[in-house]
């Protein structure tokens, strides 16, 4: 089994690097505050991460952003559906590569901020990440680090409220001040 994951991941990084030979995109860096689209990345099969990741999303949609949420669920049941765009594990390919209209839609978007909440590294979230047009893309410290312009790595792993609030402090930090210079 583990030579079947390996070459999955073979073929993935594969994949991954010819298709960003040809994208080229135009990368800033900016704050939360500055941000005026967000698109949130997530692993939805937990109930509890789901919740935080929609509490999360309503905080920036009352701060007047415009939110779209992607989530990934890891089951095929038909009774998990939930109302937000998603894809499921059947919708991914051999080579970890979502195959969905709901995933070529969240790429097509081009968000000024794309945060990947997932708390597990997730190659076809991380494949999403790398591919997306959005001017700062942020996630959790991955091994696919052409995904991520801001990578993350809390002393809670797994915790996400935790990484919420630790990249919320990283990117308030980011915010550009200007003062003027004494003569």
């Amino acid at each position: 089994m583990k030579g079947i994951q390996k070459l999955r991941s073979k073929l993935f990084k594969s994949a991954l690097k010819k298709e960003l030979l040809y994208k080229r995109f135009t990368r800033k860096s900016l704050s939360l505050e500055e941000a005026q689209s967000v698109g949130i990345l997530f692993d939805a099969t937990n109930p509890e991460m789901r919740q935080t990741v929609l509490n999360f999303a309503r905080r920036l949609k009352n701060q007047d952003k415009k939110v779209r949420l992607l989530g990934y669920i890891h089951t095929n049941q038909k009774e998990d559906n939930p109302t937000f765009p998603h894809f499921k594990k059947k919708e991914v390919d051999f080579s970890f590569r979502p195959k969905t209209e709901t995933a070529k839609e969240f790429l097509s978007r081009n968000f000024d901020l794309l945060i990947n909440l997932s708390p597990k590294n997730l190659p076809w979230l991380d494949y999403l990440a790398a591919l997306s047009p959005a001017k700062f893309r942020v996630g959790q410290v991955s091994e696919n680090t052409a995904a991520y312009d801001l990578m993350i790595e809390t002393r809670q792993p797994g915790n996400l409220e935790h990484f919420i609030r630790q990249m919320e402090y990283f990117l308030n930090k980011m915010a550009t001040h200007y003062e003027p210079v004494p003569a």
